[in-house]
């Protein structure tokens, strides 16, 4: 007789699932795509506002102010916006919304997590602390996306 029961700890009966974090090809873009954004944006609104000035100075002035933009972006989200604390780590999912890493960590999926096209944004919780990341969807395998979104949305869905 084929055992058709999910695999479970030991110590508990909830259904958990095993998550495997690797490093996303999406994030290392946005930096880029942001400030490009940003950089057309400027220069637009710039020319609009000053016609009478050469175009040529105003995409100096708009490089110069750019520029910082784009390292401070570019640190502010690869430190702290992407999920590195869960990057090349085997974490468990529990049906509930609870991830636990390997240092026994145990971190709770707020309601305040969300899910968009490219990814989903947690808001994690753990004794009193909180913890922002971005999963970008190839980050995980695609049942792994599924059942983090499903976790998400269950969180949302209690409170």
């Amino acid at each position: 007789m084929k055992n058709s029961t999910k695999w479970c700890n030991l110590y508990s009966s909830e259904s958990k699932y095993k998550l495997a974090f690797t490093s996303s090809k999406i994030a290392k873009k946005i930096p880029l795509y942001l400030t490009a954004f940003f950089l057309l944006l400027l220069f637009l609104v710039i020319s609009v506002l000053n016609p009478s000035q050469n175009t040529i100075y105003i995409a100096a002035f708009v490089l110069i102010l750019v520029l910082p933009l784009y390292l401070l972006i570019g640190y502010f989200f690869n430190k702290q916006i992407q999920a590195s604390f869960l990057l090349n780590k085997n974490v468990l999912l529990s049906h509930s919304g609870e991830l636990t890493s390997a240092a026994d960590e145990h971190w709770q999926i707020t309601s305040a997590s969300f899910i968009v096209p490219f990814g989903c944004s947690l808001v994690l919780e753990c004794e009193q602390q909180k913890r922002y990341a971005w999963v970008f969807q190839d980050s995980l395998s695609n049942t792994s996306f599924r059942r983090l979104c499903r976790a998400v949305i269950r969180q949302k869905a209690i409170n």
